[in-house]
């Protein structure tokens, strides 16, 4: 989670600045800059960036923007082949090749299912809607499976080597936590886009929607009192 923070709250930075455009280029000059100063030893979220870059330059590709989408995965790539040949530390999983391939392949593969989406749609139309549905909960079930997970289990009694629990934990506990991953879908994460966006498009449009307008704020009309006399007319 720690990783994933450091790259909304960049992003969101950025995008409250007026930078929208020139987000993913400076994300790519933050992290070659945090590479290259940062020692080899030392545990760093550094090299999960290159999978952020990869896939903000595949947007960018298929959106048309193919030189900032190039220039993107170029640093991407040469990131990874950075901490690859340097042996760069970090705490979760160890850099080796096979998290390098991951990437490449990975990378290619989102390209090709973003570029060729209509391709794709035709020949697994019957697929559609479970494919659809994995997407929408993909997120959410990601952020959840871990934490909520391990209490459902700690809660069961069911340990990681419980063979007679196998089908709580093969079935019954990943259904559970895919309706759960759906429900914040539904009720927080769908309800939530269009404010979200709005916000980062223009911030200061957004929060001058909730501002009274100046015709409005001189408009103040007096409450009726009862202690106030009563004027008679003028004859």
């Amino acid at each position: 989670m720690q990783i994933e923070f450091q790259f909304y709250l960049f992003c969101f930075t950025t995008l409250a600045l007026g930078l929208k455009h020139r987000l993913l280029a400076l994300l790519c000059a933050v992290t070659i800059f945090r590479t290259l100063t940062t020692s080899s030893d030392f545990h760093t979220s550094n090299d999960f960036f290159p999978f952020f870059i990869a896939g903000m330059s595949v947007a960018a590709l298929v959106r048309g923007r193919t030189r900032e989408g190039i220039i993107g995965i170029t640093v991407a790539f040469s990131v990874e082949l950075y901490h690859l040949y340097f042996n760069v530390k970090q705490p979760s999983v160890a850099i080796e090749i096979y998290r390098s391939l991951l990437l490449w392949s990975g990378t290619a593969a989102v390209y090709l299912a973003a570029r060729y989406d209509h391709v794709l749609l035709r020949s697994l139309r019957a697929l559609a809607i479970p494919l659809a549905f994995i997407g929408v909960i993909s997120y959410p079930l990601y952020l959840l499976h871990q934490d909520i997970g391990n209490m459902v289990l700690q809660w069961a009694h069911i340990g990681r080597d419980d063979k007679s629990a196998l089908l709580v934990r093969a079935v019954v506990l990943p259904g559970f936590l895919a309706a759960m991953a759906w429900l914040v879908y539904a009720l927080v994460e769908r309800p939530a886009i269009k404010p979200l966006t709005a916000l980062l498009a223009n911030p200061l449009a957004w929060f001058r929607q909730w501002q009274p307008s100046a015709a409005e704020s001189r408009y103040q009309p007096a409450a009726p009192s009862g202690d106030v006399a009563r004027q008679e007319p003028v004859r």
